[in-house]
């Protein structure tokens, strides 16, 4: 029916958190190596990073509307697990496939456990041609100012 949510591997988690907090995501379950990320709405997560030797991307889930879409897929798709208990924030059932072409593992979804939805969105200060919020690379932002300006 609709993309659920998406699994990236990072080599520097803590590099991950930063980023993904600075778009607004919170930690909704933090289990060390693999950390489950959710945004505004009522998803359970939508973001997952784990710890790896490589940044990458390592798969997406997709919500399927019924059951029985479930189980059908876990007999017709290429390397199908069966339906099994979903061990994520999001709850329900579940099964992973492999894309065929690149390998990449994909999961489909079914009651999901929805959350309650954030009562606000994040306002972040954002960067603008006269007023800088956030430096780049995490420098200090009156020296980025002044490297704005040309003043050194």
């Amino acid at each position: 029916m609709r993309i659920a949510h998406v699994y990236y591997t990072h080599t520097d988690l803590d590099k991950a958190r930063e980023f993904l907090a600075n778009f607004g995501f919170t930690v909704t379950d933090d289990r060390g190596n693999k950390v489950y990320y959710k945004g505004y709405g009522t998803e359970p997560f939508v973001y997952s990073t784990t710890k790896g030797a490589e940044n990458e991307f390592s798969g997406a889930g997709f919500v399927v509307k019924s059951m029985a879409d479930l189980e059908l897929a876990a007999k017709t798709l290429p390397k199908a697990t069966p339906v099994h208990d979903s061990d994520t924030p999001s709850g329900g059932k579940r099964i992973t496939f492999r894309d065929p072409v690149d390998d990449f593992p994909f999961y489909l979804v079914y009651r999901k456990t929805p959350v309650e939805k954030s009562a606000y969105l994040p306002e972040l200060k954002y960067n603008f041609p006269e007023n800088k919020y956030r430096a780049p690379n995490g420098k200090d932002v009156s020296t980025f100012l002044y490297l704005d300006r040309g003043i050194e």
